[in-house]
């Protein structure tokens, strides 16, 4: 971030957050295909911890808005983006600067870099380690971008009345 507000002090970053323990759950099974696909020999305690701290969102954020400015930087929601693609669009390029502008409808709805079988299940006690895990980022997360919607991450719901 530190390098982006030096070379290119006025850009304008996009984020996507995803309810972490679904992001981990898709990152988890995406490096297991690419390590898979491309016959590599990797660590899965690696693929694990790299997928881990790919939900670290809130000190992700932070150091963002630490180096550009909290003007500079646009977080959208993932499961809004599904929910409502049209809406989510129009504000991307609202923050862009961007003219208006609405695709056909079945672009917006186009799913892109979608999982490709089925995600691992986590057990009670791993699901319930990774919420404790991300607990802190999300609620780091919501005070720092506090339109996020909590309700649509049942998991972490109960941060939005913290």
């Amino acid at each position: 971030p530190e390098i982006i507000a030096e070379v290119a002090p006025e850009a304008k970053l996009l984020t996507i957050v995803r309810e972490p323990v679904e992001r981990y759950r898709s990152g988890l099974k995406q490096w297991q295909e690419q390590t898979r696909r491309r016959s590599l020999k990797r660590s899965e305690q690696a693929g694990k911890r790299e997928a881990l701290m790919r939900g670290y969102y809130g000190r992700q954020v932070k150091r963002l808005i630490d180096a550009l400015g909290r003007d500079k930087l646009l977080v959208l929601q993932y499961e809004r983006c599904v929910s409502e693609p049209a809406e989510q669009f129009e504000r991307t390029l609202e923050f862009l600067g961007a003219s208006p502008y609405l695709p056909d409808e079945r672009l917006l709805r186009m799913r892109y870099n979608a999982t490709v079988g089925r995600k691992d299940s986590l057990s009670a006690r791993d699901e319930a380690t990774l919420v404790a895990d991300y607990e802190p980022e999300v609620a780091l997360l919501k005070e720092l971008v506090p339109d996020i919607d909590l309700s649509l991450w049942p998991r972490f719901r109960h941060l939005e009345r913290a």
